[in-house]
């Protein structure tokens, strides 16, 4: 038995990706260093918005140790840890853009696979 694909979407609604960072100009200059985005707008002094890419990308700066939640222990930490969301950027040219990530502060832990 087939199963119906599910109806398709006739809204407006768009992708947002949301990433809270410690530091919004480091952030800023991390993510239009390596993937050529662009600022668009800022929606007050911790937000800005980054198009260039299908979604729009929103930085939001978010102190380390603040609360993420009303929900304890819910606090955020910068530090590397595991997190079963995670986003994917699809480029022409994985060489360049990882050398990119690297000359802009990102660490290589693996190696490509």
């Amino acid at each position: 038995m087939a199963v119906p694909a599910p109806a398709m979407s006739t809204g407006t609604g768009r992708l947002i990706v949301n990433i809270d960072v410690p530091d919004l100009a480091r952030a800023q200059a991390f993510y239009c260093g390596v993937f050529g985005l662009t600022p668009a707008r800022r929606l007050g002094p911790g937000v800005l918005q980054l198009v260039g890419l299908d979604a729009p990308i929103y930085l939001l700066e978010v102190d380390d140790g603040s609360r993420a939640s009303d929900q304890p222990p819910a606090r955020r930490d910068y530090r590397r840890h595991w997190t079963p969301v995670h986003l994917d950027v699809a480029v022409d040219d994985l060489d360049r853009a990882r050398a990119a990530a690297i000359a802009a502060g990102a660490r290589d832990e693996g190696g490509i696979r």
